[in-house]
């Protein structure tokens, strides 16, 4: 990791800090993508439900929940299985999906019949051939490889979850008592000096018969507990080691286990006149060096850091390969070559936008027709009919739009 300062470490102990100037652009930079990534959480008494991926609206629907899935670790849209038992019940019908198919096609230049399409995508799972080797190959040399930092390190080498070390004994307990608006009957020392400083003033003081968290937590609270939160982000990440590449996305993800309090500190610092007691500092970036002083307690608790490799990378198919051997077999391809893209088109998020598509297009079809036809039965002028129609076939005509301005 590039720094300002070189010799921000001493080479005798790691704890002995020189002090730094200027945050690095690198980090400056991590730090505004997860913030502008993290969801707004406005504390109760101000709570307003807001659209939590709008930061994905200027992406096409179907394009931004995709990408949201990715950002966040999500499900963009309902199973296979689930769009298959809505086709089973009439909610999806097949008028609807030969008619998105068809579109998909053209819009995709593929040469493959819609027929052939819609007979693929609504056989049983269980009637689908088993992928050969070269299918399952395929499928693994696509798959996405999701990196993974400290907690899947250790939950991998040790089978311990760090969050239970980091949220249920300390930081569940701080924040909620720092951020107290007058409810509680002793007041927490030291909030005035802000949240960093307020931390390291209370896990900083000895104690006995602490778990060894407790006592890590207590050593590295005691040597950074004179700098700034922004020196100590930029000592915590250097000690962390976290690869350039992978600073913003490590940042993120670290932050983004503790959403609902990152993105309410978030909400606090833009809307200050939220908080009532004039003691308490809502600062995003003072919350950063907390999260990862713990996650540095957490994992020297356990095992020597230097003993981790990051990032682990988790691999996450983006094929089903009994649909890949399925559209293989009847496409009769059998050369071993490359598979043509109306094979490669067709990944499990690409199905799942044709299933949901033509979901949205029943709806619409049968909330049309049954909008049509209760008026038709009221003995209504033609003016006021209408008027009426128009404005409910706006409502339902473009569901994926309402869905955005929810």
């Amino acid at each position: 990791m590039m720094l300002h300062n070189k010799g921000i470490l001493s080479n005798s102990n790691p704890w002995v800090i020189k002090k730094v100037r200027i945050m690095s652009d690198k980090i400056e930079h991590a730090i505004e993508h997860a913030k502008h990534l993290l969801p707004d959480q406005g504390p109760l008494p101000f709570f307003v439900h807001h659209n939590t991926i709008h930061h994905f609206e200027t992406y096409d629907f179907f394009e931004g929940v995709k990408q949201a899935g990715r950002a966040y670790g999500a499900k963009a849209f309902m199973s296979e299985e689930e769009f298959l038992l809505a086709y089973e019940r009439g909610r999806i019908t097949t008028a609807s999906l030969r008619k998105v198919i068809i579109d998909y096609i053209n819009h995709h230049n593929l040469t493959i019949h819609p027929d052939l399409l819609l007979k693929l995508m609504t056989e049983k799972p269980d009637v689908r051939p088993e992928p050969d080797e070269r299918i399952q190959q395929f499928v693994n040399d696509t798959a996405y490889q999701r990196p993974g930092y400290y907690k899947e390190a250790v939950q991998i080498t040790h089978n311990r979850n760090i969050d239970e070390l980091m949220g249920q004994l300390v930081l569940f307990k701080f924040l909620p008592s720092y951020f107290d608006f007058g409810l509680a009957y002793w007041h927490m020392p030291h909030r005035e000096k802000g949240l960093w400083h307020c931390f390291c003033e209370i896990y900083s003081k000895s104690a006995f018969f602490r778990p060894r968290f407790l006592m890590i937590l207590n050593r590295i609270a005691t040597a950074l507990k004179v700098y700034s939160p922004d020196e100590a982000t930029e000592h915590l990440l250097k000690r962390l080691d976290i690869p350039d590449e992978h600073l913003d996305d490590y940042l993120f993800r670290t932050l983004y286990r503790y959403k609902g309090w990152t993105g309410t500190i978030k909400s606090l610092e833009e809307m200050p006149e939220w908080i009532p007691v004039p003691d308490i500092k809502a600062d995003f970036k003072e919350v950063i060096p907390v999260i990862l002083v713990l996650e540095l307690a957490a994992v020297e608790s356990i095992c020597e850091l230097l003993s981790l490799r990051i990032p682990v990378y988790k691999p996450e198919p983006l094929y089903d390969p009994y649909f890949v051997a399925s559209i293989v077999k009847t496409l009769g391809i059998n050369n071993d070559g490359k598979y043509p893209r109306e094979v490669a088109q067709f990944t499990d998020e690409n199905r799942q936008e044709i299933w949901q598509r033509a979901y949205e297009d029943t709806f619409t079809v049968n909330s049309s027709q049954r909008i049509e036809s209760a008026l038709s039965r009221r003995s209504l002028n033609t003016n006021f009919r209408s008027i009426r129609y128009s404005a409910a076939s706006m409502i339902v005509r473009n569901p994926s739009v309402a869905i955005w301005s929810r």
